[in-house]
């Protein structure tokens, strides 16, 4: 088309009274109007209901008019424009939120702005070197997307709560910042791992670590459930779940719980139905500060290469060796690629059930696990230690084992202990929500009377020196309800066998735009369908 309108803010009214929003680029520049018109590109609306249950809920579709590259950009960089002009408050909200956790009093340093944008612009070579490759048409996308999202934030927030173009990237690599941080300082300023006392070692590990996890089947495989809680500082609550649909040359679906301003979950927890699978993660961090040196800009960081995978994968072998291309060696994790569609009745899945990886800088291993998931009993559990002996040993968990050969063991830590414990109880949905939340360490032996040592940690509950910090949500899909994209979430940590949450002087720290209490129920979300 020779005028392509460019829309990313439209409003139309759907079956629950909620208005929905389009863009319209006339003239070049960006136009809100009401109604679904004929050449939007991209439209959607954002449900601000943190207050009632914790979550916001945002809601994006694109056109599929032309199905070229070349318009895919279009409707992307729309997506983003809608994004950033519906939620650009929370945005700032939640930024500073968690630059303050993450910052404190340090300054953000030349050397981190600097490898954020050379990182930004070698991603933008690839793209430009590698055209008509399917993995950087990907790519293309979701750079497209965040520079909607950039300039809708400069459009339409008020000049005091716009976020810079290094913030924006600084917040979109909130998850690669865990290395980031130590790798751009001089390597006489780094973390010294080998000189901390337990105590230290255990809190700068805490920091940089989050997330359990548990895929469980029913015995004769009638049924699989797939269980998530993030740890991360209570700075870091105010949450938005998030649906996108897009088109173009590789289109789909994928539905996410995330914060406001990423384009990724981070979290993580992705239902991605189109596939029949879903894809979760737990950050394993690095305990060997000579890794650091490994970390350059020319490699995609992780905010990149998860939604890459998304859109191009169809399987777990896929999007697992998918992502580990350009590793950065940031935000390690081990992600897990949970395929569904190899799922039958009575017939365990022999391969392709679980596929993970893992990542250290430099090197990255993905891997069949289906196999291990059926000898355990039908279960995959994930708790902030590498599973593969090679990143084990790379990342320094193996030196960590002998100061603590309990806390740091694979099969021995107090969360593998209550998974093997409890994983074979799960039968139900209500059982699985019930284990991603537990907490019972007052009661629990497992737990040595630490809330840190819970499926659900709560590190508030601390007699000495507690922290806002610990597990902040619940998440939870089942075989049946991936296919309808359809999750089951819980906001806030964990209330089951714990008091409330709630923000009192005694937890410093900037925490704008969320409730000061955190009772919310178990919330089922879904698809909506636009009439």
């Amino acid at each position: 088309m020779k005028a392509i309108y460019l829309l990313a803010l439209i409003c139309l009214c759907l079956c629950d009274d909620v208005t929905l929003y389009s863009v319209d680029q006339r003239v070049g520049k960006y136009t809100i109007s009401e109604g679904k018109s004929p050449v939007a590109l991209a439209w959607g609306y954002y449900k601000h209901e943190v207050m009632q249950d914790g979550w916001g809920k945002l809601y994006i579709w694109t056109s599929d008019t032309f199905k070229s590259h070349e318009y895919s950009l279009k409707t992307s960089y729309a997506a983003g424009y809608l994004e950033g002009s519906l939620t650009y408050e929370h945005i700032y909200n939640h930024f500073w939120s968690w630059y303050d956790f993450t910052f404190g009093k340090e300054q953000l340093t030349n050397e981190l702005s600097q490898y954020l944008v050379e990182q930004y612009e070698y991603a933008r070579q690839l793209i430009k070197d590698n055209k008509g490759d399917e993995y950087y048409e990907a790519l293309a996308r979701i750079l497209a997307q965040n520079d909607g999202l950039y300039q809708a934030i400069q459009d339409k927030a008020p000049v005091n709560k716009r976020l810079s173009w290094v913030q924006l990237l600084l917040l979109q690599a909130c998850g690669d910042i865990y290395e980031l941080k130590e790798a751009m300082k001089p390597k006489a300023e780094r973390i010294q791992w080998h000189l901390l006392t337990q105590e230290e070692f255990e809190w700068e590990r805490e920091k940089r670590i989050s997330c359990s996890a548990l895929i469980k089947a029913l015995d004769d495989w009638s049924d699989v459930w797939m269980a998530h809680t993030t740890w991360t500082s209570y700075q870091n609550m105010l949450r938005i779940y998030k649906y996108y649909q897009f088109s173009g040359p590789n289109p789909y679906r994928v539905s996410f719980s995330s914060k406001p301003g990423l384009l990724y979950s981070k979290d993580d927890f992705y239902v991605l139905p189109d596939a029949n699978m879903v894809v979760i993660e737990t950050t394993n961090s690095i305990l060997d500060n000579t890794l650091y040196d490994l970390i350059v800009p020319t490699t995609l960081l992780t905010w990149q290469r998860v939604p890459v995978a998304h859109a191009i994968s169809k399987g777990g072998e896929k999007w697992t060796n998918t992502f580990v291309r350009h590793n950065s060696g940031t935000y390690n994790n081990q992600y897990i690629a949970i395929d569904l569609k190899v799922v039958k009745k009575d017939t365990p899945p022999t391969k392709d059930f679980i596929w993970i990886s893992e990542t250290v800088p430099g090197y990255a291993i993905a891997k069949d696990v289906t196999a291990k998931v059926i000898s355990n009993g039908n279960y995959w559990k994930s708790y902030n230690i590498p599973f593969t002996t090679e990143i084990q040993d790379r990342a320094g968990y193996t030196e960590a084992l002998k100061k603590d050969p309990v806390k740091y063991s694979y099969e021995n830590c107090p969360r593998s202990q209550l998974m093997n414990r409890d994983a074979p109880k799960v039968k139900s949905l209500d059982d699985m929500k019930r284990f991603i939340r537990y907490n019972d360490y007052k009661n629990d032996a497992l737990s040595g009377n630490n809330p840190g040592n819970a499926i659900s940690s709560r590190l508030d509950l601390l007699e000495t020196n507690p922290r806002a910090h610990g597990s902040i949500d619940g998440k939870v899909a089942s075989l049946a309800s991936v296919p309808q994209n359809i999750a089951y979430i819980q906001s806030g940590p964990t209330t089951d066998q714990q008091p409330i949450f709630s923000w009192t002087p005694a937890f410093t720290g900037i925490h704008w735009g969320q409730p000061t209490t955190f009772n919310f129920p178990w919330v089922e979300v879904k698809e909506q369908k636009v009439i």
